[in-house]
């Protein structure tokens, strides 16, 4: 390497990401060296990346993922060196909170995450509009179907007791508008 005379801070913007070492010594006014040092350190600037799992029921239709109100998303976040420091979240635009652990998709309708992940030296990222691996609209469904009943051929009803003989045919019908 080549030396240079120390004058100011040296700036670790200023030098590529990964492995360095720093070789320093001092020589007083009478021109007396002390013995050469060295200093090792990574420059980190990479912010963690994030993983999305879902845990639980989803289904895909018409380009939308369709996750139920028992679905819950988990964030793992990966960092090349100093650790992450923390990860946060916003559901559909909403206020960012802090992730503790895997969470209950509890808005009904579309579904849009945003993820800021910091490490410990404060490498920042946002990624915005996380989604599953199929690149689909994401929608959280929190109503079931609702289920008709209705009866074709002789029927009587007594009260509350339907009276059907063996022509009698049984029509149910499933409908859920998502």
């Amino acid at each position: 390497g080549r030396d240079y005379t120390y004058s100011q801070p040296l700036r670790a913007s200023n030098l590529s990401e990964g492995e360095h070492t720093l070789t320093y010594y001092a020589i007083d006014k009478l021109g007396n060296k002390e013995e050469q040092k060295t200093y090792q350190f990574f420059v980190d600037k990479s912010a963690p990346r994030v993983i999305s799992e879902v845990i639980g029921n989803t289904f895909i239709a018409n380009g939308k993922e369709y996750f139920s109100g028992k679905t819950k998303l988990k964030l793992v976040a990966i960092d090349n060196k100093a650790g992450v420091k923390d990860i946060q979240f916003s559901i559909n635009d909403g206020d960012y909170q802090a992730y503790t652990g895997p969470f209950l998709l509890s808005q009904a309708g579309d579904l849009d995450i945003d993820v800021i992940t910091t490490d410990k030296v404060n490498n920042k990222k946002t990624i915005e509009k996380i989604s599953d691996k199929s690149k689909t609209q994401s929608y959280v469904d929190l109503s079931g179907p609702t289920l008709t009943t209705r009866f074709t051929g002789p029927a009587f009803v007594l009260g509350d007791t339907t009276y059907l003989n063996e022509k009698s045919k049984i029509v149910l019908k499933g409908t859920d508008s998502e």
